[in-house]
């Protein structure tokens, strides 16, 4: 054998030997990081956790997901309920029929531009679990569907590869005397 290919022999045996050593340090290193990981996530969920049985009075954030322009919309829309304190001027004997007392009713709520506006929030698209995700306190996992598939059938959403973009919708306003061009 010649000399040139005996030196790469040798050459490639230490350089199999330099990776092998490498790899069994790439190999702790993951498994250090790995608990790494689940430590922190484990610290992460405690504190989450004290938090919430702290402070139970805070309100629930609202899903950044959703515009302010609906949560807006939909504030406006809350009747305002009035309270008055029972005297016995203003008191009135229980009914016996309990179907008869006056009920508060939830403020009416559109899920249809929820999940809109839920969709809207995902620039590069979103499952319907994701959607669902955003809206779950307020609107139930099967209405999300059928929302979506509303949506795509009157092509306010496309769907590609399981996940739903809306689609802006653009209105040209037309003039009867003036010709469109469309470029």
């Amino acid at each position: 054998m010649s000399t040139f290919l005996e030196t790469l022999k040798e050459r490639l045996l230490e350089s199999q030997k330099r990776m092998q050593a490498a790899q069994a340090a790439l190999q702790a290193a993951q498994v250090e990081h790995q608990t790494a990981v689940q430590e922190f996530i484990a610290w992460q969920n405690a504190v989450a956790s004290e938090t919430r049985r702290d402070q139970p009075s805070l309100p629930l954030p609202v899903s950044a997901a959703i515009p302010a322009t609906v949560v807006a919309a939909m504030a406006r829309r809350v009747p305002a309920v009035t309270i008055r304190p029972v005297t016995a001027d203003n008191q009135t004997p229980p009914s016996p029929n309990p179907q008869a007392q006056p009920q508060l009713e939830a403020p009416k709520i559109n899920k249809s531009e929820l999940v809109r506006g839920a969709l809207r929030g995902f620039p590069n698209g979103a499952t319907p679990g994701q959607v669902w995700e955003n809206v779950k306190d307020r609107v139930p996992r099967t209405y999300v569907y059928s929302v979506l598939k509303r949506m795509r059938d009157q092509k306010s959403a496309c769907q590609r590869r399981g996940k739903y973009f809306f689609v802006e919708s653009h209105k040209v306003e037309v003039e009867h005397d003036q010709p469109v061009s469309i470029q």
